[in-house]
């Protein structure tokens, strides 16, 4: 309640602030929980309209104890668990490894919460999600969920709304769940009872179609309510741009926006040619409404989007150029932090060494580079992204660095860090790489060198967080991701000879 206060007029320019509380008139007085809220309120009276600082401060210690709420459950931690967390590329459930939030706010079981959004790409026919190309994972990277666009309440209450959402827009309607590891189900709600649907989904985010509805006018969430809104395109900067859009389409060529760049297309129509009215049709039916244009292209704003940054670059940048600007960022943030010089030496390699696997005509072309020869790491504004492979870079780069004279001359340990590092810089090899993306299109590169390779993923990655720990070694692994942000975002002047 005193941060709550404090917000409310926090430059203390306001004389006609006023507070209102909304409270029950009767507690449980059987319930620890309700008995702290009637000690609350009775705090809050006592302070008779004045909740100032001074006024807070003045309040007996005693009360202000037993106005608390019940302490929470610390739940029992081990190296296992620890251990078992750090696992981040792994998305599926996993034997033996609980949500985190009961162990990072205690446990409270009686108030579990759930977070709702509303997102046209729930409504997408199923056969367009059934390939790398558009994962409902993928989607999500691209346009990740934003504050304004989530709701939050208690599991128990968004339960009893999702049902009546379920029963008044039909047994149909699509929804999905988006649990705290990233990983993305199909929801049934018509399968669940309101107590299986509750547990169901504690710790997670729902995911439904705006034309579910569910949202009064004031916001709430609100199971008898038609209407809602997919607000993802209302994220905006400080000057009010907005950092990403979404536009339908039927002509072929996406149409430019200005600063901002194609990261998606979506043919919701892929067999259109073979038979245009049975597409329509198709599309109408899966729940998309009225067909507004074949071709669903999503946009942002460079410098503005949390990506992978590959495809949102302004310009294309040479990839020398940015791996040598990478490295010199590195170099510079290892020294300013005093690491051990082997370490230092490790970070710069990493840096310089990171993006070599992106010397592929394949992946040159996946960024829209019209001359796939001439490597780049970052493409331009006006070059079209295509969703044509699953390749990895970083595990090309794993490949390539091997030959590289400096990365030979390290030591183990040296060249371990090196190693992990470029595997670990878009958030793969923790401990692994999924298997669709164990592969090389370089023939030079045997299946079973690249093999090898994959396998000693996990090995390293384990022995690595043994040497440094498990937040040492996460450390250090943003430590290359903020270099390779800094060359992105604010290029440096390098000496002559490095850029």
């Amino acid at each position: 309640m005193a941060q709550r206060f404090g917000r409310v007029n926090r430059f203390g320019d306001c004389a006609d602030t006023e507070i209102h509380i909304v409270h029950p008139t009767s507690f449980n007085r059987d319930d620890e929980y309700e008995r702290k809220r009637q000690e609350t309120l009775a705090l809050l009276q006592h302070l008779n309209g004045n909740g100032s600082p001074l006024a807070l401060a003045n309040i007996d210690p005693d009360r202000q104890t037993a106005a608390f709420a019940p302490a929470p459950t610390i739940l029992p931690v081990s190296d296992i668990l620890f251990d078992t967390w750090s696992m981040t590329t792994i998305h599926r459930e996993l034997p033996g490894c609980p949500v985190v939030e009961p162990y990072l706010r205690g446990s409270e079981q009686e108030f579990p919460e759930t977070y709702v959004a509303w997102r046209k790409e729930v409504s997408l026919p199923a056969h367009l999600l059934e390939s790398y190309r558009h994962s409902r994972e993928d989607l999500f990277e691209d346009y990740p969920l934003k504050p304004h666009e989530l709701l939050r309440d208690r599991s128990d209450r968004v339960a009893k709304h999702l049902i009546a959402i379920c029963k008044r827009a039909g047994k149909s309607l699509p929804s999905w769940t988006l649990d705290q590891r990233g990983y993305i189900k199909q929801l049934t709600i018509a399968d669940f009872t309101e107590r299986e649907l509750k547990e169901r989904i504690q710790h997670c985010t729902v995911l439904l179609p705006p034309e579910s509805g569910g949202l009064d006018d004031n916001g709430s969430l609100d199971g008898l309510s038609p209407k809602a809104n997919d607000v993802a395109d209302e994220w905006r900067d400080e000057d009010g741009n907005a950092c990403r859009l979404r536009r339908w389409s039927d002509k072929p060529n996406p149409e430019p926006v200005d600063g901002m760049r194609l990261v998606r297309e979506i043919d919701t129509q892929p067999d259109a040619d073979e038979d245009m009215e049975r597409a329509a049709e198709e599309l109408r039916d899966e729940g998309l409404g009225a067909r507004r244009g074949r071709y669903w292209r999503w946009y942002v704003r460079p410098r503005s989007a949390d990506d992978e940054g590959s495809t949102t670059a302004l310009v294309p940048i040479p990839l020398n150029a940015h791996t040598n600007q990478v490295g010199a960022y590195a170099k510079k943030i290892a020294a300013a932090l005093d690491l051990p010089a082997d370490m230092q030496v490790a970070l710069e390699l990493s840096g310089r060494f990171h993006d070599l696997g992106k010397r592929r005509e394949l992946w040159q072309r996946s960024i829209g580079n019209p001359n796939p020869t001439d490597w780049h790491a970052k493409s331009g504004r006006r070059w079209k992204p295509l969703d044509i492979t699953s390749y990895r870079h970083e595990l090309g780069s794993l490949l390539d660095v091997q030959n590289e004279i400096e990365f030979r001359g390290l030591n183990d340990d040296g060249g371990d860090l090196v190693l992990h590092l470029i595997a670990a810089h878009h958030g793969r090899a923790r401990p692994h790489f999924p298997s669709d993306e164990i592969f090389d299109p370089d023939p030079n590169h045997s299946e079973a060198l690249i093999e090898r390779i994959a396998i000693e993923v996990p090995r390293r990655f384990a022995r690595l967080q043994r040497r440094y720990g498990r937040w040492g070694l996460a450390y250090l692994e943003s430590l290359l991701r903020a270099a390779d942000w800094a060359a992105s975002n604010k290029p440096m002047a390098l000496a002559a000879g490095e850029s």
